[in-house]
């Protein structure tokens, strides 16, 4: 016989094994031994069976019926037999049946065969049509049978190797039969089976049992041959077939195959031939891995660590089969691969060729074992350009068999020129992921994943982009599909990258961080997210974890949501063009909107916002914050803005979760809030609201009990009874209300300054305090100050209004400055019945009754002063004082300055001699520099000459301002003085011309001397009207002397009527 690379050169042993055997009668030949004595039985060839037993010896002919050799039960067993030189096992009947068992007692060893063919080489198990068995059965697991053959071995008819039997050969042929092994271990060189044509060599390794090979496997030389490797109703034991290469199929017109079942294991560490060799083509050959339904638990597996290349013939993967390959799986022209149901090839993409066959892929799954590229440019693209993974039939479990694809490292989608990966009901997994390059693209580059049971899972990251001139990159998940990785990086520096994520269950799930336009460090790139229809973004574990949605990158929103650990705005995110509900963000972490854009417009769609929210470097957040006690919102820097609809009030200060309610806003460095339906304190709060530059714009602002501090801006109409302490300029109400500030608590200004808005005069509360040690405060009110009674303003440092009326301070409490160096400055119109001291006015100060109705009033004080700025109106309308006339009541100082203007109201006319205290001083020190006072009935003056000496004035008869010779008329001898003076500029004297006391000599006291012209009369009570000169005196006089007008400011005082030189008469 003729053995393909089995040929080996062995030597002969003789090991003996001794034995009791049972008696049987094999054609009338008694093998007997006494039970109590121990026979041996050498068996030495020559087709012939010898006995050797104590005292007798037979020679029985050829078996021809069964045969039996074990041990006899209650016996004892010798541990070594020998077969002699030459030795062969025929069995030639087909009743013949050779059971060599050990293991029947319970005392059993472990027992050796040894065969030694000697010289022949070869040990012929020729047992046509019959059946030669090796196995120990011991009831108590004690004792294994040992076979070992030193020499090759031919197989022609049935073989087995039973239960816990190892047998050893150096090679085998299954020429015309059958080689079995059950629950044992067959240990060769090589095994051929089918060797000639002609042959049928079946091999059958079941239930457990083990076929080691040190070399090669043929399955089907010459003729046909099966290899079925399978626990078939024991699967709870592996059956294992180890083998170097293996050859099914090999030469031409060979037919083999080798079948991996349930819980079959077939290692091949070299390469696999099916069809042929390495060197040509042959026959046919065929692999075909069945597991079962339960393909995890009783898989057919079949590891190949070299190449497998299908040359002629098929390999078939069904349910539960696992097929890896080690090196290159290459099929050939006429072959067809098939998978199906839950199968598994596992190869290196790189090593896979199936241009040359068919590849029909109905269900299972291709394991590469590298990175794998579906792109039409790729040196390595078995499947092409185009893949889906597709769900198949039913399992009998009412599951799904379905194609998927697990990579271990990169799957890539139109890596070079373009590609398509399209997961429908299918599922892919690897290590990480690309769709698009960095390259010239022609087509585009697209991985869909559509369906609730398409999967694409990465251990690592995902990245997507390609030149914003080439096709898109693109990935969709539709309908329930799910991608997840650890990072995403979509559209990186330089490149574009698009996704779409729409349809209840469809979710990108990253376990670590999504960048959009960038990477963790850099953005750059560019594209857009869309979500809709309940799609979702799931970013994050831990709490470095965050969503970065880079400048030149747009997310968009239609009934979605995003849920992300952080979150950091520089692009946008916006609702979808027409979208009604863009759904919600919820973040667990810290919200940055740094510089982009975060836009959610309705009610429903708001910010869950579990941590903290920022907003900086001009960044934009619209939308409700869904806060509570750890949601604290920080607006930073000119043009960073949060606004909210206009449906929910925003609550600071909470401490429970809600729409609308979060637990601090921080106002800064420009930083604005746009709060459109109002906000409050929540109940029980202490604080919440940080101003440190910024601005709140809000409809009204309900602070409660706990009070505003720091600097900027708060444009609300505001209410509260907490305490307002800036410390900084702070401007707090609106303009545009009537109830634009109102507090019934104290304010603190220190030394800044503090801006209250109201469309009309703003509401104080009980104390109002200016200054800090040396540096005063500033309390600006543009509209006007209400002090009611009771309450104060005291301090240091000044209360600016409006000077006038309209927008006057009301004093109907007390304005207290510190002191006489630290006074607080009243700047605008001030009006009331209240007190002053160390009050210094720059404005005007009309002293009034506690309604607008009463024009007169008593105010009271210490320590008044006036600025050369300053205006005192006082009114008299009667003769009572503080009810009649205006009275200051002051003790201490009274600095005068500026001007007095004295009125006259309610129809009243003063009578000769009638007195008006209007100023009650301890000290007076300086003079107005104006004196304005009211025009009396003809003949009537003012006498205001105990004006700084008691603060009166007196009504009396009027002297002629013109008569400057004072000799009782106003004649041409008053004019030639006049004449005389005209040209002093300053301290002129009444006699030198100056009849309106201003201190210069000019036309004004000209048209004076005109209008009480009597000619050569005596002084009268009664003023006379003199008529105008004729028009060419007046023109006359034009030319030769400029007529000025009135100077307002006196030089100096006089205190004697009717000419005082520190005012001026209308």
């Amino acid at each position: 016989m003729v053995h393909q690379r089995i040929g080996r050169t062995v030597g002969a042993v003789v090991i003996t094994l001794s034995w009791a055997a049972v008696g049987r009668a094999v054609n009338n030949y008694i093998f007997n031994a006494p039970p109590s004595a121990i026979g041996q039985y050498n068996w030495l060839g020559n087709s012939n069976w010898y006995l050797e037993a104590v005292g007798a010896s037979g020679v029985p002919n050829t078996l021809l019926e069964s045969a039996e050799f074990q041990q006899y039960p209650g016996s004892q067993v010798n541990e070594s037999t020998s077969v002699g030189l030459g030795a062969s096992f025929p069995l030639h009947s087909m009743k013949s049946k050779a059971l060599f068992n050990i293991g029947v007692s319970s005392n059993t060893p472990d027992v050796t065969l040894t065969i030694d063919p000697g010289n022949a080489g070869i040990v012929a198990l020729d047992v046509t049509a019959s059946e030669l068995s090796f196995r120990a059965t011991s009831t108590d697991n004690a004792g294994d049978l040992s076979v070992v053959v030193n020499g090759l071995t031919e197989i022609e008819g049935r073989m087995t190797i039973g239960s816990r039997t190892d047998f050893a050969a150096l090679g085998v042929t299954v020429l015309d039969g059958r080689l079995t092994v059950e629950d044992g271990t067959y240990a060769s060189t090589t095994l051929t089976a089918g060797h000639g044509s002609g042959d049928l060599g079946e091999v059958y390794v079941l239930r457990g049992g083990t076929l080691n090979l040190a070399d090669d496997l043929t399955i089907g030389r010459a003729g046909e041959s099966r290899l079925s490797i399978q626990s078939e109703d024991d699967l709870f034991d592996d059956s294992v077939v180890n083998s170097v290469d293996t050859f099914v199929g090999l030469q031409p017109g060979a037919v083999g195959e080798i079948e991996v079942g349930p819980q079959g294991r077939w290692f091949n560490s070299g390469d696999v031939y099916l069809g042929g060799s390495d060197l040509a083509n042959g026959g046919e050959g065929t692999l075909r891995l069945n597991g079962t339904y339960f393909a995890t638990q009783y898989p057919a597996m079949a590891e190949i660590g070299g190449n497998l290349e299908l040359r002629d013939g098929l390999i078939s993967l069904f349910t539960g089969a696992e097929l890896t390959v080690g090196g290159q799986l290459e099929t050939r022209s006429g072959t067809q691969l098939v998978m199906q149901h839950d199968a598994v090839l596992r190869v290196n993409a790189n090593l896979l060729d199936l241009a040359g066959g068919s590849f029909d892929w109905i269900e299972g799954q291709i394991h590469f074992t590298s990175k794998f590229n579906v792109d039409s440019t790729v040196s390595h693209a078995p499947l092409g350009n185009a893949v889906t993974l597709d769900a198949g039939e039913e399992t009998p479990f009412s599951e799904t068999w379905v194609q998927s694809i697990v990579v271990d490292g990169e799957l890539g989608v139109g890596t070079g020129a373009g590609g398509s990966l399209e997961v429908a009901g299918g599922f892919a997994n690897s290590v990480s992921g690309r769709i698009g390059g960095n390259g010239v693209a022609l087509q585009p580059s697209r991985a869909k994943v559509d369906g609730g049971e398409s999967i694409w899972a990465m251990s690592q990251d995902l990245t997507i982009g390609t030149l914003p001139a080439n096709p898109e990159a693109r990935l969709e998940i539709l309908n329930s599909g799910t991608v997840s990785m650890r990072n995403a990086f979509i559209g990186i520096l330089g490149l574009k990258g698009d996704v779409t994520i729409s349809g209840a269950g469809s979710a990108l799930a990253s376990t670590d961080s999504v960048y959009l336009g960038g990477n963790a460090s850099l953005g750059g790139g560019q594209g857009t997210l869309a979500l809709t229809n309940n799609g979702t973004l799931a970013v994050g574990n831990s709490a470095s974890d965050q969503l970065v949605v880079w400048n030149g990158y747009a997310v968009t929103m239609n009934q979605s949501a995003i849920n992300a650990r952080n979150l950091v705005v520089r692009g946008s995110i916006a609702p979808a063009a027409g979208a009604f509900i863009p759904g919600h963000i919820s973040v667990a972490g810290t919200t940055d909107v740094d510089g982009g854009t975060l836009t959610l417009s309705a009610l429903s769609s708001n910010l869950v916002a579990s941590g903290n929210v920022i907003v900086q470097n001009g960044g934009a957040l619209n939308a409700y914050i869904h806060g509570g006690i750890g949601t604290n919102v920080v607006v930073v820097g000119i043009g960073s803005t949060w606004t909210t609809p206009n449906v929910v009030a925003s609550v600071l200060g909470s401490s429970t979760t809600g729409v609308g309610r979060i637990r601090s806003l921080t106002l800064n460095a420009g930083g604005t809030a746009n709060l459109t339906a109002g906000v409050s304190f929540a109940a029980g709060a202490s604080d919440g609201l940080q101003m440190g530059g910024g601005t709140l714009n809000a409809p009204t602002f309900n602070a409660g009990t706990v009070g505003v501090s720091g600097r900027g801006t708060i444009n609300a109409s505001y209410s509260g009874s907490g305490q307002i302490s800036p410390n900084g300029a702070l401007t707090i109400g609106n303009a545009g209300s009537p109830v634009g500030f109102a507090t019934t608590g104290s304010i603190s200004v220190f030394g800044n300054s503090l801006t209250l808005n109201d469309a009309d005069a703003v509401e104080l509360g009980p104390t109002t305090t200016l200054g800090i040690i040396s540096t005063g405060g500033a309390l600006i009110a543009p509209n006007g100050i209400n002090l009611a009674l009771g309450e104060t303003i005291s301090g240091f440092g000044s209360v600016q209004t409006d000077n006038n009326a309209a927008d006057r301070l009301q004093n109907l409490g007390a304005i207290n400055g510190a002191s006489t160096t630290n006074r607080i400055t009243l700047a605008g119109y001030v009006t009331g019945n209240g007190s002053f001291t160390n009050v210094e006015f720059t404005g005007t100060l009309e002293p009034s009754g506690a309604l607008p109705s009463i024009r007169t009033g008593l105010v009271s004080g210490s320590n008044y002063k006036f600025t050369s700025s300053s205006e005192l109106l006082m009114d008299i309308g009667g003769a009572n004082p503080g009810f009649g006339y205006d009275i200051i009541f002051s003790t201490g100082q009274f600095i005068a300055d500026g001007a007095l203007k004295v009125s006259l109201i309610n129809g009243f006319t003063p009578s000769i001699g009638q007195t008006f205290d209007l100023l009650d001083f301890g000290t007076l020190i300086g003079t107005f520099d104006a004196l304005v006072l009211p025009l009396l009935n003809p003949g009537l003056g003012w006498d205001v000459s105990q004006l700084y000496t008691q603060g009166r004035i007196t009504v009396a008869a009027e002297l002629l301002k013109a008569d400057f010779e004072q000799d009782g008329d106003v004649d041409a001898n008053d004019l030639a003085l006049w004449q005389n003076g005209f040209g002093i500029q300053v301290s002129a004297a009444h006699d030198e011309g100056d009849a309106d006391a201003n201190g210069a000599v000019n036309g004004a006291d000209f048209l004076i001397w005109q209008r009480q012209y009597t000619g050569p009369l005596a002084m009268v009570a009664e003023i006379t009207v003199v008529p105008e000169p004729s028009a060419w005196w007046l023109s006359a006089l034009s030319m030769i002397f400029p007529i000025t007008g009135r100077y307002k400011r006196c030089a100096r005082p006089s205190l004697r009527l009717l000419t005082p030189r520190t005012c001026r008469l209308l």
